[in-house]
């Protein structure tokens, strides 16, 4: 009887055994094939597959093959193989623990919506929030390893609007060869485990991140190490937002990452530390038919960026082998990428709509960046100009620059760059910037020489009308920032100058630049000039070009509207050459217009390109009574020396006879004669005796009747003129064949009362 039972307990035993094995190996299978794929595709809407399914009961695995959900190439996902090991205890620990989970052959696509949602794998409707949650805790689960091998992931963005190279679509882009490790990977409350995850992009950039890590509370420091990652993935992106195509860049890096995370999900530590280097980058314009920014290499070493408080610091950034180019077309656009509201008015951008007018980003409150030095050597930039024909073009090549860092004091860095501007003139610039604190500062030397002006032909001929033969130029400025004020002194030299020949252009000024240029060169063939201009950021018109434009526009309009002033102050002067004044009838220098003349001596000599014209001036009203008064003189000087004859006495020259007061009023008088007295009627009475007439009035009787002849104006303004000539030439500085006496002009009573229509008056040519 017992015997009988024991077989019964035996076959029940290998019943149950065996039926164990038939659900676990057979019918399970089956089962959940069946209903993971009704499953899945009733939340996707998207047709699934799986090939195999093996469930083994007894050592508690499960290994799925060729799974796929999507018919699409990538699919939405697919599995070569998944294998999974329970373990047994997972049931008396109330936990999930799994020996093993193993993925194979992972393809994933992962997808930007054009609302900027991501998906992952499509749910079709989707759930909704259950009421009954826990508040999003992790199910308690332990893997004790977790691999991944020969994984991809396809990323499709359709909210971005155009893709690299221009073309329609979605961007896509991708990483391959993922490997994954994990060692105890787990939900349970401070568990730790390690994490290793590896791949490439496309272009075989390779990037390994490394360390330990906890899920609850979520917790990881890693080490991150990217070599040769391609940026190509973020040029839709770039030319999107910025208006540029990304040709090419890698990134390589390594950096030591601390995340921290507590469980309401709030971050509590985000620190990196690190060093990177991009390489072979190539930016083009919009179009993508120019080369904008080329660098060989960029390194930026000492990061170290925070999350709280937050900030980012970089020791060092050291740029080499730069190489850009700047291209003004011929409408006058620049292929350097501008925001659209660029150079418009304010009042047009208070008439846009809000969310079209210009955003400044603010920064995180309390953010703070700092960045070290920098450094560029063997840079290279090109301009070119199409604006003006022919086109100009121009290189600054061998350029090294330096930008310390800032002083703990002041937050003043010291500035240098230096290069080779068309091959042969040097130009530096030095100073000191502060560009960050406020109020904002610098003061920096920038110097050029040897800089051959012929190449300027494009730009003289299209706004000066003249090719330029020929010329060097040396230049040093000084320039002063202070706040918003720019104050800044600049010398400008140039050797053997020359204009080339007239160039018809419409846009060229109407200036007299042959005089400019006679009144800019000395006797050696040297401009020499320090012009100081001064102006404010705050200017809506301010730019660096409009700035130096100022600059000769302002030695321009000097040399045109005020030459001789032009001529006093590169002599060292102040005053004007322009005339020089006579004393009312007079044409004799006096001590001041010998002074202005010997200054206009020096000028004339140290600029030998000058012609003078002198333009000899009398006034009828201011030298007319002095005239009137000479001649009243000669006539009493006349009356005198009669005397002298009658009496026998020697009769000297007019110029050697003496007059004092008493004389000449005595003679006056009697030039003047007895005053005829009127016969009064005989039926009317006496009339009482007149006053005798004052010599003032008997003067001013005379000097009315006195006529002058109708050349003494003339003669006058002849003499003066003369009189300048000689004074010029008799220096033995000024070659007579530089001065030409103009036709005199003499002014009416009617016109102006001026010095300049007494003296002399100088015209340049």
């Amino acid at each position: 009887m017992k015997g009988s039972l024991l077989r019964k307990v035996f076959w029940a035993i290998i019943a149950a055994v065996a039926l164990y094995a038939f659900i676990g190996f057979v019918a399970a299978p089956l089962a959940l094939k069946k209903v993971a794929l009704n499953k899945i595709k009733g939340l996707t809407g998207k047709p699934a597959a799986i090939e195999q399914i093996r469930i083994n009961p007894f050592a508690l695995t499960l290994t799925v093959r060729g799974f796929s959900i999507g018919e699409a190439s990538p699919p939405i996902l697919a599995v070569k193989e998944f294998h999974a090991n329970l373990e047994a205890r997972s049931l008396i620990d109330r936990a999930v623990l799994l020996k093993e989970v193993r993925v194979d052959g992972l393809a994933m696509t992962i997808e930007r919506r054009e609302d900027g949602s991501i998906v992952v794998i499509p749910v079709v409707p989707a759930p909704p929030a259950s009421p009954k949650t826990n508040g999003g805790a992790l199910p308690p689960l332990r893997v004790t390893e977790t691999t991944l091998s020969e994984g991809t992931i396809t990323f499709v963005d359709r909210a971005v609007g155009r893709q690299a190279g221009g073309q329609g679509g979605p961007a896509r882009t991708g990483i391959a060869a993922i490997t994954l490790a994990v060692k105890n990977l787990s939900t349970l409350p401070r568990e730790r485990g390690h994490l290793a995850l590896s791949f490439q992009d496309k272009q075989d950039g390779f990037v390994r991140i490394e360390g330990p890590f906890s899920l609850v509370p979520i917790d990881a420091d890693m080490t991150v190490m990217a070599r040769s990652l391609s940026l190509l993935p973020l040029q839709p992106y770039l030319q999107e937002k910025a208006g540029l195509i990304l040709a090419g860049g890698a990134l390589s890096l390594e950096t030591t990452t601390v995340v921290s995370i507590d469980e309401a999900g709030r971050p509590t530590r985000l620190e990196g530390k690190g060093a990177a280097e991009l390489s072979d980058l190539i930016l083009l314009n919009a179009d993508g038919k120019e080369d904008l920014l080329q660098v060989s290499k960029i390194n930026i070493r000492e990061i170290d960026g925070r999350y709280s408080p937050p900030g980012l610091s970089v020791g060092a950034i050291a740029l080499s082998g730069l190489s850009g180019r700047i291209h003004r077309r011929s409408d006058g656009s620049l292929n350097l990428p501008l925001q659209p509201s660029a150079g418009i008015s304010s009042e047009e951008k208070a008439a846009l709509p809000a969310e079209k007018r210009p955003q400044k980003i603010p920064a995180p409150a309390g953010a703070a960046m700092n960045v070290g030095a920098i450094t560029l050597e063997d840079g290279r930039l090109r301009y070119v100009d199409d604006k003006v024909s022919p086109s100009y073009e121009a290189t600054l090549q061998d350029i090294s620059a330096s930008l310390s860092a800032p002083s703990p004091a002041t937050e003043e860095r010291s500035i240098k760059l230096k290069g080779l501007l068309n091959g042969a003139a040097p130009f530096s610039l030095a100073g000191l910037f502060r560009p960050v604190a406020e109020p904002l500062s610098l003061d920096a030397n920038i110097s050029l020489a040897n800089f051959d002006l012929s190449a300027m032909t494009p730009y003289s001929g299209t706004y000066l009308g003249y090719a330029l033969d020929r010329g060097k130029l040396s230049l040093n400025l000084r320039w002063n920032l202070a706040g918003r004020q720019l104050d800044t002194r600049n010398v400008l030299v140039i050797e053997r100058f020359a204009l080339g020949k007239k160039v018809e252009s419409p846009e060229a000024m109407n200036i007299p630049l042959e005089l400019a240029v006679a009144l800019l060169t000395d006797r050696q063939g040297k401009i020499d000039l320090d012009v100081p201009v001064t102006g404010t950021l705050d200017d809506p018109k301010f730019s660096i070009g409009y700035f130096i434009l100022k600059i000769i526009g302002n030695i321009i309009e000097k040399a045109v509207t005020a030459p001789f002033r032009l001529l006093a102050s590169l002599a060292g002067g102040d005053s004007d050459l322009g005339s020089i004044p006579f004393d009312p009838g007079e044409s004799i220098a006096k001590p001041d217009a010998r002074k202005k003349l010997d200054a206009l001596i020096e000028a004339l000599y140290n600029r030998p390109m000058i012609k003078l014209e002198i333009l000899g001036r009398a006034d009828a009203s201011r030298d007319g009574e002095s005239l009137r008064r000479k001649m009243l003189v000669e006539q009493v000087k006349s009356l005198k020396r009669q005397r002298l004859i009658d009496t026998g006495k020697p009769a000297p020259l007019l110029e050697r006879i003496s007059l004092d007061a008493t004389e000449y009023e005595r003679y006056v008088r009697q030039l003047a004669g007895p005053p005829a007295t009127p016969a009064s009627p005989p039926s009317k009475p006496q009339a009482a005796p007149r006053a005798e007439p004052s010599f003032k009035e008997i003067e001013a009787v005379l000097l009315s009747k006195i006529l002058l002849p109708d050349d003494r104006m003339r003669k006058l303004a002849e003499e003066r003129a003369a009189v300048a000539r000689d004074y010029l030439i008799q220096s033995n500085k000024v070659e007579k064949e530089r001065i030409f006496l103009m036709d005199v002009t003499t002014a009416a009573d009617s016109e102006a009362k001026t010095p300049e229509k007494a003296g002399v008056m100088f015209n340049l040519r």
